[in-house]
């Protein structure tokens, strides 16, 4: 994840319209966010959470893997706002 694609749970259940224990969820099971450390605040990728909430679940996985330039998910980035 870059710094400027990131937000907080509270931020990213905002956007998502949903509860930060859904968010919270959506961590562990398709891997949108990460902790620093134990104890340390969740950061959620707002281009990750885009693609939940799009059920591009195949472009996650080819974000997830680094493939930052691949069309797909560019797409999700230009529409997130963030630089490439």
């Amino acid at each position: 994840m870059r710094r400027d694609e990131i937000c907080s749970v509270s931020q990213a259940a905002y956007i998502a319209k949903r509860t930060e224990k859904t968010i919270r969820g959506w961590v562990k099971r398709y891997g949108i966010g990460r902790q620093a450390t134990k104890g340390a605040p969740i950061e959620i990728s707002r281009v990750a959470l885009l693609m939940v909430l799009q059920g591009e679940l195949e472009t996650l996985e080819i974000l997830r893997n680094g493939y930052r330039s691949h069309p797909d998910v560019l797409r999700f980035i230009r529409e997130v706002g963030v630089p490439e």
